[in-house]
């Protein structure tokens, strides 16, 4: 029985392809919230910032972004993301929007942030 192996060539490429994808997603994810923030009054810097930017989505719902440590826990990370989804939920009602879109959020959040900060 001989070895399969993957040819280097084709794991090079395939990492190259995730890099190029997941820089791709920053920057999608960057412009939007941008947006968002400005349209709240917040400086739009603050959204290429990864933890900072959840700390400003987690004050626009209400919430203190000290709430972003819970993320550090393993089983209090799960509290993290509903009070983010509820943050979510706030920002879309002082957007105009309903339940639907905080759907789109905690599903499809780089969508999500697109209508909102591009939208009307």
């Amino acid at each position: 029985m001989s070895n399969p192996s993957i040819d280097p060539s084709v794991a090079v490429l395939g990492g190259v392809i995730y890099v190029v994808i997941l820089v791709a997603v920053y920057v999608w994810i960057g412009l939007a919230l941008s947006r968002v923030f400005q349209k709240s009054g917040v400086e739009g810097w603050k959204a290429w910032v990864p933890i900072l930017n959840t700390i400003v989505l987690l004050q626009l719902g209400g919430y203190s972004g000290w709430f972003v440590l819970l993320g550090l826990v393993p089983i209090a990370n799960i509290v993290l993301v509903v009070v983010l989804i509820i943050s979510y939920h706030r920002i879309n009602v002082s957007f105009g929007h309903g339940a639907g879109m905080t759907v789109l959020a905690a599903l499809l959040f780089p969508v999500w942030a697109t209508i909102l900060g591009f939208g009307s």
